[in-house]
């Protein structure tokens, strides 16, 4: 198998970067770079057409690791990013105050279906447009979740700590590793559809801080353009006050909010209905 210097593969990143917000899908950006690199380390020969497709792409410029190669790319030129905060699915550990409607085992097959079905919906929107997915879970470990949600999405246990240590925890990374709009979501909306998502990540392009607005009196949704330390500190969480006490702390920040649509939670036995019309479908 061909050796490649670092200068190809940074030539690659740096033309995919440059190439983000082209109107160019991003395998094709993909392609576009790899010839650029190509075509550099070769001194000519190779230009990007049409008519190179995968199979040509792969076996002229990377051989064996191509795949693995434009994954790496494809995550790190995404500029967005969103996370979805679950929990494995052990019995007695999960949904809990499910248990005495559904039983243990009950309450830890609605966490699966219920995590399933939103990463579903992730999926779909990143068929769309480039937004990576992150799954930050508790529970479990690395290889359980990859074993039961699929190999191809990043894993990451959520830290120690309330919900708002978890979240600013979650954003620090992301904005870290460069991205320029992240988005949280739990799994417990089954109501949030791509629709919703694809309209908070483009309320984030004029806005500072989106909020999916839940019926309960939390959100469902949070999304960021850059980190807001102070916005997740003195919550109290798992109240009816979480999203008036931070459209308060936004205020103080003189951060610019959106609102998305009212949404209900599925977190208590009454609420069965409301995941019941997806299930069933």
């Amino acid at each position: 198998m061909a050796v490649f210097p670092l200068d190809f593969f940074t030539s690659i990143y740096t033309h995919c970067i440059s190439g983000v917000h082209s109107k160019r899908s991003a395998s094709a950006q993909i392609v576009v770079a790899v010839a650029f690199a190509t075509d550099r380390l070769l001194g000519g020969g190779w230009k990007p057409k049409a008519s190179h497709d995968w199979r040509l792409f792969q076996s002229r410029a990377l051989g064996a690791n191509a795949p693995c190669l434009c994954y790496f790319l494809l995550f790190h030129s995404m500029t967005e990013t969103l996370i979805i905060f679950s929990r494995y699915p052990e019995a007695g550990k999960t949904k809990t105050r499910m248990i005495p409607a559904l039983g243990a085992v009950g309450a830890a097959d609605l966490q699966r279906a219920m995590t399933e079905h939103t990463l579903q919906t992730a999926i779909a929107l990143a068929s769309n447009r480039q937004t990576a997915i992150e799954i930050q879970f508790a529970g479990g470990d690395i290889q359980l979740m990859r074993s039961w949600l699929g190999q191809d999405l990043q894993y990451k246990p959520q830290v120690l700590g309330d919900l708002g240590v978890k979240m600013r925890s979650a954003f620090e990374g992301a904005f870290a590793a460069g991205k320029q709009r992240v988005v949280i979501i739990c799994i417990d909306c089954p109501d949030l559809d791509r629709q919703i998502l694809a309209q908070a990540f483009d309320s984030l392009f004029h806005n500072d801080l989106v909020l999916g607005v839940a019926e309960d009196g939390g959100y469902y949704l949070i999304g960021l353009n850059s980190l807001q330390p102070l916005l997740l500190k003195d919550i109290t969480w798992g109240t009816e006050l979480v999203l008036k006490q931070t459209k308060a702390i936004a205020q103080q920040l003189n951060l610019k909010v959106d609102y998305l649509t009212t949404l209900a939670d599925v977190d208590r036995p009454e609420d069965l209905e409301i995941w019941q019309k997806h299930a069933n479908n």
